[in-house]
């Protein structure tokens, strides 16, 4: 059974929503609700829930536990549940999140998923990907968020852990730091949890970020103090991942592009190489380029064209483990009465059409090589991967990237779009061609 806890103060406005995502749950849980509100408005938000599921939901009036850490931890005494979470009364749990925690957890000792960011209105700013896990940098920095993890009980009992409320914004990152130096963390790429950002936030606005910034410095040096570094830090280590970003180009490189591969080179989640290469044509110099790949010991292959500059980092895609992924490209198409469109495509009897669904990741046929990430596993299931197809008459059928995407396929790999991270595209065309499209000529 999964027990969590909110811990709350003047939540009224926010606290139905959180409850509603824990009664969509199915399997067998626990919600503590421990309130430090010196009225009773949360209280009569929670009441009929309260009645409704009383046996799953229980709620304390608690004034003398001012602090966050201290309602966690008076929820973590009580609670009757095998795994521990909390969460605020402004976080929304996924639904399904509890099922595929209890089958996740079984074999570790806790785990953590991503998160997705909503606005006042709740409506989606942006899913979050966590890098891969990597204690070093988590003793440097917190990058993960104590929502979206989940504890055994029986663990946390064993070593005595508790949240320290002299960290008011910080307990979270000292206790999961502490975790995470006593039992390596599962990581699971599901989306877990979106948290609502607000302006009256407790975190992120004023002193409060000074104080956060105190309290990371002592809990970081208490770490380093108290915990030697664990055995599982060389595993880590061989599990980093290796990835050839190549550079497709003609002799120049947009200054976007090259922005853009800063932001990549100055990444230290994974280990890279940046290569700039010009073989002409197009497809032979993709050949090369895989052919280098394949002799070297990388796990993806990023393909990158000089004009196409992504406007995420796309290295956040290796984390996703997915066979092929592209960052969606504009592209310019003279045919068609609407000239712009999206190069990430659906098989259709009569030839292509752009995806329709364009939000997040998604499943597709076909995606455009201007920024594509692809595994070692369909690069080394394919002889000749990069290669165009032609009519009788000597005219192109299929290009590169439609090729490709269709042998891929045919050989059970799944290509995916991720409309979070877009690229631009720069064009050389007629400003006669735009006037005459914005006139609707």
């Amino acid at each position: 059974m999964i027990t969590t806890v909110i811990p709350v103060l003047n939540g009224e406005k926010w606290i139905a929503k959180a409850v509603e995502s824990f009664v969509e749950q199915i399997v067998k849980k626990e919600l503590i609700i421990v309130d430090s509100s010196l009225n009773n408005k949360t209280k009569n938000v929670v009441l009929p829930y309260l009645k409704r599921y009383n046996d799953e939901i229980s709620y304390y009036h608690r004034e003398d536990l001012a602090g966050i850490f201290d309602k966690c931890n008076f929820g973590l005494e009580i609670a009757r549940g095998d795994v521990f979470h909390t969460m605020a009364c402004d976080h929304r749990l996924v639904s399904g999140t509890y099922e595929l925690v209890e089958k996740e957890i079984q074999n570790v000792d806790w785990l953590f998923g991503n998160v997705a960011l909503l606005n006042e209105n709740e409506v989606e700013l942006k899913k979050n990907i966590y890098p891969l896990f990597n204690l070093l940098e988590y003793r440097q920095v917190n990058i993960l968020a104590g929502c979206a993890c989940y504890t055994k009980i029986e663990f946390i009992k064993k070593h005595k852990l508790k949240f320290n409320q002299k960290f008011s914004l910080n307990g979270d990152y000292d206790f999961y730091l502490r975790l995470a130096n006593l039992s390596q963390p599962k990581q699971i790429q599901n989306h877990v949890i979106k948290l609502v950002i607000r302006r009256d936030g407790l975190t992120d606005f004023g002193n409060n970020q000074e104080i956060r910034k105190q309290d990371k410095i002592e809990i970081i040096q208490n770490i380093k103090k108290e915990f030697p570094l664990p055995d599982y830090l060389e595993s880590e280590r061989k599990q980093r991942l290796k990835v050839l970003i190549a550079v497709c180009n003609e002799g120049w490189i947009r200054s976007e592009v090259t922005n853009t591969l800063i932001m990549m080179a100055m990444d230290p989640r994974v280990d890279k190489k940046i290569i700039y290469s010009n073989h002409r044509p197009y497809e032979n110099n993709l050949s090369h380029i895989a052919n280098k790949f394949k002799k070297e010991n990388y796990d993806y292959l990023l393909i990158v064209d000089s004009d196409n500059p992504p406007k995420n980092n796309p290295l956040d895609l290796c984390f996703l483990n997915l066979d092929v992924v592209g960052c969606p490209t504009p592209q310019w198409n003279d045919i068609d009465s609407f000239p712009i469109y999206w190069v990430a495509m659906d098989k259709v009897e009569d030839g292509w059409k752009p995806h329709q669904e364009m939000k997040g990741l998604q499943e597709v046929d076909a995606v455009g090589t201007g920024c594509m990430l692809v595994s070692r596993r369909v690069l080394e299931a394919l002889e000749a991967p990069f290669t165009r197809t032609w009519n009788k008459d000597g005219t192109m059928n299929t290009g590169v990237d439609f090729n490709f995407c269709e042998k891929a396929k045919e050989k059970g790999f799944k290509i995916y779009a991720h409309y979070d991270y877009l690229c631009d595209h720069f064009k050389e065309l007629s400003l006669l061609k735009v006037l005459k499209f914005k006139n609707g000529n």
